[in-house]
């Protein structure tokens, strides 16, 4: 357990948050929560758990997220780059709880096809920032599924699906990442913007 001196007190509740911030769910969780009440409810604070970054905590299992999403539903940023140890039933669970995310990264998870993409789609209206960089599972099914919704900006690099469907039906997206896709996909961007 971590001791507390005496100067705790006089840190601001402002100057605490912004640290905490920068902790790991798991020290919020289980160490910082635990020094007193004050550091309890400031660990528990919206403004902290506003973006959730999991990619550097893989010790974090599925039931410890489940647990966070199920505390913190108002986080509005989550993080879950490279993440191929989460399953599909726990990233659909997350996402119906997670409603008010406006921006999701999900890059180089290899699980991410079109029963994840059905999820978000349905659960998370306020999204607006998705990166699907490097999904090998994320195609035109995918696009199909997001046409609903109403992305500013998508990451899809490495996208190599027909590019027809992507610009029909994705064009109120206002920036796109495209570096890594198919010399059709780009051909296909430049006709959209020339015509």
């Amino acid at each position: 357990m971590v001791q507390v001196g005496k100067g705790q007190e006089s840190l601001s509740d402002e100057l605490l948050l912004l640290v905490f911030g920068y902790l790991s769910p798991t020290h919020l969780c289980s160490q910082v929560s635990g020094v007193c009440r004050r550091w309890r409810k400031l660990a528990c604070d919206r403004k902290v758990w506003e973006v959730l970054d999991l990619y550097q905590h893989y010790s974090i299992t599925e039931n410890q997220l489940r647990h966070i999403v199920w505390q913190h539903r108002s986080t509005r940023k989550l993080i879950l780059r490279n993440r191929s140890d989460l399953s599909d039933r726990s990233l659909v669970w997350c996402f119906f709880h997670l409603k008010n995310l406006t921006a999701l990264d999900l890059s180089g998870c290899p699980q991410v096809g079109p029963k994840i993409i059905s999820a978000i789609a349905q659960f998370c209206k306020s999204l607006r920032d998705l990166n699907v960089n490097g999904c090998a599972n994320f195609d035109n099914e995918c696009l199909l599924i997001l046409t609903g919704n109403d992305i500013s900006r998508a990451i899809l690099n490495g996208f190599f699906e027909d590019p027809r469907i992507f610009f029909n039906k994705m064009l109120p997206t206002q920036e796109f990442h495209l570096y890594t896709c198919s010399t059709e996909v780009l051909y296909w961007c430049f006709m959209c913007v020339i015509c």
